[in-house]
């Protein structure tokens, strides 16, 4: 139940982002669902002994914060992004690409930053779940923003 929920909620994130028409406290109520029942499913995956749940909490919690902030600036270059579509120029494409480029290069570093401490705090075991739960995640999100994103000149030619 706890997947399908998420699934739901992703989904939801996925129609938001692609209809630009989200303001930042609907994204927040969203990003706090997920945030959620991402929590629950970490709960139920992990099985985590009692003194690997004292040190990864707070690991997950900080990572969190964190992820919810690339998160918030993701949504914000592809609702920018969809509500100038067609019609964008190439300036202002690149500068919401190479925005994009950024958020996926932090979030890279924020997860290995989050393994590394894991690892040692707890076990490579534990710390190899947390990653491989994070990238299926990531993945589901990414290929549900692609399906609703508009393909760049699908429809129409780009400004030069």
């Amino acid at each position: 139940m706890k997947m399908f929920t998420l699934c739901a909620l992703i989904g939801m994130m996925g129609m938001a982002t692609a209809s630009a028409q989200m303001n930042q406290e609907e994204v927040g109520i969203l990003q706090n669902l997920y945030g959620m029942e991402k929590r629950a499913i970490y709960q139920q995956v992990m099985d985590l002994t009692p003194s690997d749940s004292v040190a990864f909490w707070p690991i997950y919690d900080a990572f969190e914060l964190d992820r919810k902030d690339l998160g918030l600036r993701r949504v914000q270059l592809l609702q920018k992004f969809v509500s100038k579509y067609p019609a964008i120029a190439a300036e202002e494409l690149n500068e919401i690409v190479e925005g994009l480029i950024d958020v996926r290069e932090e979030l890279i570093d924020l997860e290995a930053d989050a393994y590394e401490e894991l690892k040692e705090k707890t076990s490579t075991i534990t710390a190899a779940k947390f990653i491989q739960i994070e990238d299926f995640l990531n993945t589901m999100i990414s290929a549900e923003l692609a399906v609703k994103m508009p393909f760049i000149g699908e429809f129409h030619e780009l400004k030069k």
